[in-house]
Parts: C-alpha cells; structure tokens; sequence
C-alpha cells in the first residue's frame, strides 16, 4: 500500500504585531522548534501534528502546542463520551 504524499504548506507571513522586542534569549530559545519536514506522514508526534497546524507559526513554543492539542483532543473526547453514554441510557435492552 502506497502511502499518500501531502501537498507541501506555503509558510504564513510574520505580522510586525507578533513580534515583541522585549523577549529576551530565554524566551527566543523555547520558542525552538525543530526543522518543518516537506511532507508529513500519516503518524505524527505531537510536534509534527502542532507544525501540521501550524501553530509554530502563530507564536506557540512546543510546549504550548501540545498543550493546546492536549486540549482540544480531551475535549472532543470529553463530547464523544457524553454522547455515547446518551445513546446507551436511551437504547432498549432487550
């Protein structure tokens, strides 16, 4: 089976509004990330998964990517579980 190759992401432009000249070197090195791969496979980490959002280009270190990601994962899981316990109390048991 052949994987699929993903369309490669045009970078978004830097806004002068995002940029603040009070950061210090402290700040400059969490906002590290690791190299932007040309294609990304299927099975992300979840650094990968954050630059697939591009969240490394809206002023997000690593560590408040994934803690964004960790969010919104836990939180759809959260509605999917209400959901189908919703559908369990409902259904007739035979």
């Amino acid at each position: 089976m052949q994987m699929s190759r993903r369309k490669k992401l045009k970078p978004i432009p830097k806004s002068s509004k995002n940029k603040d000249s009070s950061q210090g070197p402290m700040e400059e090195k969490q906002h590290n990330w690791p190299e932007r791969p040309d294609v990304f496979s299927e099975l992300m980490t979840p650094v990968e998964a954050a630059m697939f959002l591009r969240l490394d280009q809206i002023d997000h270190t690593p560590a408040t990517a994934i803690q964004t990601l960790n969010y919104w994962r836990e939180r759809h899981f959260s509605a999917v579980l209400v959901r189908y316990q919703e559908i369990c109390k409902n259904s007739v048991r035979w």
